[in-house]
């Protein structure tokens, strides 16, 4: 596809057998817009951690991390991961997120989270009610519409220091108890 500013890459997500899916690369990039890999969610190498209502609906898969349950995950849920390195994103414009929803879910939106060293987390909201269920795209957010949290998130020094972020976060909609499905494949930030 030729569509950039898109930033999509349409597969067939949960429909397709497990070989398919290692052929789509969870970071492509062009010389263009050099992509960061943040965390690869597919298999069991990146460590990710779930809580509320998606704690014991989290499954580890080779297509990426599966939110659903007989104990029904809705809305407000989340997971997380530390990185390894802390990671300089001040140079980036966006923060991409790979994820494709099943046909059972009912939540519009899902937010993305970033944490700084000092405990800072800043968090943008991607609308998911755009994707065609079983089917795997790219949702860009710019970076400039991070808003950092207050209160206990707000970290110990104001605002967010985007040369050192330390962890990620993916959330559901905590507005809501609908019903949430979804794969997370990958986060990424690019130029």
């Amino acid at each position: 596809m030729k569509h950039p500013a898109l930033a999509l890459i349409v597969a067939t997500l949960l429909a397709l057998p497990t070989a398919a899916l290692a052929s789509i690369p969870a970071a492509p990039a062009d010389k263009a817009s050099p992509t960061e890999l943040i965390a690869d969610l597919r298999g069991e190498t990146t460590p990710a951690y779930g809580y509320e209502s998606w704690k014991d609906a989290m499954s580890r898969t080779a297509e990426g991390v599966s939110i659903a349950s007989s104990k029904g995950a809705q809305g407000n849920g989340g997971f997380c991961g530390n990185l390894d390195t802390p990671m300089n994103l001040a140079g980036m414009a966006y923060v991409e997120m790979a994820l494709g929803i099943g046909a059972a879910n009912e939540v519009q939106e899902v937010t993305v989270g970033l944490c700084d060293a000092d405990g800072t987390l800043a968090t943008a909201r991607l609308r998911i009610e755009v994707i065609v269920p079983k089917q795997a795209i790219w949702l860009r957010v710019p970076l400039a519409a991070f808003q950092p949290a207050t209160g206990e998130y707000a970290g110990k020094k104001p605002g967010m220091d985007w040369s050192n972020v330390t962890q990620w976060h993916c959330q559901g909609d905590w507005t809501t108890g609908k019903p949430f499905q979804a794969v997370f494949i990958a986060l990424r930030a690019r130029r």
